[in-house]
């Protein structure tokens, strides 16, 4: 019976399959060695940036390496994996702040943006 491989391990098995170093896969990634060595050992997950090196890296798809799941469905049929679709959301209205002490360009440079260029700004 053949063992399943975790996604870091899967990770690991590609990296020393190509007889790359973790600063190897990091330079490849923009990344660096810690943080290659976390992923290795399952401590932190790849955010789609790295995905995506990673991908390309090992020229294998992000489902082959262990980072996203396959669909099956009710038959058993493995569909191809969905791309993370990221939902935009209208808030409503932005919040009317009165006081903008010592930040008048800025403020300026907003305003120009929203009220003059038509453009839409959402802020976190």
């Amino acid at each position: 019976m053949e063992k399943r491989l975790s996604w870091n391990e899967k990770l690991r098995h590609e990296r020393k399959l190509r007889g790359w170093s973790q600063a190897d896969v990091a330079t490849r990634c923009e990344s660096d060695p810690k943080t290659v060595s976390r992923w290795e050992r399952g401590l932190t997950f790849p955010n789609p940036y790295h995905i995506q090196h990673l991908v390309e890296a090992f020229q294998k798809n992000a489902e082959e390496l262990g980072l996203i799941e396959a669909e099956v469905d009710k038959d058993n049929h493995i569909s191809e994996p969905e791309q993370q679709i990221f939902r935009l959301e209208d808030w409503g209205e932005a919040p009317y702040i009165e006081h903008f002490y010592g930040r008048e360009n800025e403020l300026a440079g907003v305003e120009q943006w929203i009220i003059k260029d038509g453009c839409r700004l959402v802020t976190v």
